[in-house]
C-alpha cells in the first residue's frame, strides 16, 4: 500500500502563512494548505499511512490519513490547496524519506 509523504520544511515556516511548522502539524494533526495536483488527489485515501517530515531538522512523524479537505485557496498557478487531516500522528525516528514534488507531496510504496 502507498504511503503519503508530506514535507514540512523548517526553512519555509516563515515564508508565508501557508507553510506550517513540523511541531504545529504534530500538535494539530493537520497538514494545512498543501497544494496537491488534481492527478494526485485520487491517490490519497482515508486510512493510508502518512509520513510528515522535516529533512533539515531530521524529524519525522507517522500517522493515518483521516481526510483531505479542500481549503478553497489556490496557488498562483491554479493548484487547489488541501488540509490533510491525520489521526494517530506521533514522532518516530528519522529515516530520510524519499524526495517529494515541489509542493511537498510524494508517495512511497
Amino acid at each position: 500500500m502507498k504511503t503519503l509523504l508530506l514535507h514540512a520544511p523548517k526553512d519555509k515556516d516563515a515564508a508565508s502563512g501557508l507553510h506550517k511548522a513540523f511541531d504545529s502539524i504534530l500538535t494539530n494533526h493537520k497538514g494545512p494548505d498543501y497544494a496537491i495536483y488534481g492527478n494526485l488527489t485520487g491517490q490519497i485515501s482515508t486510512g493510508m499511512k502518512v509520513v510528515v517530515f522535516d529533512r533539515a531538522g531530521h524529524r519525522q512523524a507517522e500517522g493515518i490519513v483521516a481526510g483531505l479537505n479542500p481549503t478553497g485557496h489556490k496557488t498562483a498557478t491554479g493548484v487547489l490547496r488541501y488540509d490533510v487531516l491525520i489521526r494517530g500522528l506521533s514522532e518516530v525516528p528519522y529515516t530520510n524519506p524519499q524526495r517529494v514534488n515541489r509542493c511537498g507531496i510524494g508517495f512511497a510504496v
